[in-house]
């Protein structure tokens, strides 16, 4: 059976139950102005349970899909958004991102929250560099994205504080791609130390401190779910105007 994709988290204006050429389906309107389509046959009884508790409530949803559908346009589940993920994260652009580039990073922002989200707060903030980019001990670096996040804040937890800020550096050769793809990367670490696999320098258990970084198995694990979250993301074909 082909992977599920998923819609951003999108709110419900509202829904009929048309029937189409004899067949019972479930036509949605919602907040971003699509309007999505699904056949009442292929939508669980639990979807449905909550897409009817999205209209009344005005809470967010995420549309799924199989490929090669577009959860964008034909959808087979529906299900909640924890907004309480959304209202712990903030998200700041330093002069020079573009409208364009703005929109494009809170849609991929919400997708990943919805992904790799965790009940604890994260802080985000993207910039945009001419020239080449420095990596943290000043040399110059060969990447076109830079990406990280502020471990400290994995020793907070025992406070209650597990906010972390994750940094995304781009330079003006950047693409959507590889800067959504870096975000989904560090969004998978806020992951990983949230739900405890990972632990100043410890996956689940094993000091791996002096691994080289392509041997540690929190970035193994980060690359290859951050490129499964990509192929979600772009699923859909939506062409990003820049």
């Amino acid at each position: 059976m082909s992977a599920l994709s998923f819609s951003v988290p999108v709110s419900v204006v509202s829904f009929s139950r048309p029937v189409v050429g004899g067949v019972a389906s479930l036509r949605v309107r919602c907040s971003d102005g699509l309007v999505r389509v699904g056949r009442a046959r292929f939508v669980s009884p639990a979807s449905v349970a909550a897409l009817e508790a999205a209209a009344v409530s005005g809470l967010p949803v995420r549309f799924g899909a199989f490929a090669p559908w577009s959860p964008n346009r034909w959808f087979s589940s529906v299900s909640a958004f924890r907004l309480g993920r959304e209202r712990s994260c903030s998200l700041s652009f330093a002069s020079g991102v573009s409208r364009p580039w703005r929109v494009a990073l809170r849609a991929a922002l919400r997708f990943g929250l919805a992904r790799f989200g965790t009940p604890y707060p994260v802080s985000l903030s993207v910039s945009f560099t001419k020239g080449e980019l420095l990596e943290s001990g000043g040399e110059i670096s060969s990447s076109s994205v830079l990406g990280w996040m502020n471990y400290f804040a994995s020793d907070l937890g025992r406070c209650g504080d597990m906010r972390h800020n994750i940094t995304v550096k781009c330079d003006d050769k950047s693409n959507l791609v590889k800067v959504v793809d870096t975000l989904f990367h560090e969004l998978r670490h806020h992951e990983q130390v949230a739900e405890g696999w990972l632990n100043k320098g410890h996956w689940k258990g094993e000091d791996q401190r002096e691994f080289a970084y392509d041997d540690k198995d929190c970035e193994k694990d980060a690359n290859e779910e951050a490129r499964k979250a990509v192929r979600e993301f772009f699923a859909d074909g939506t062409v990003w105007d820049f």
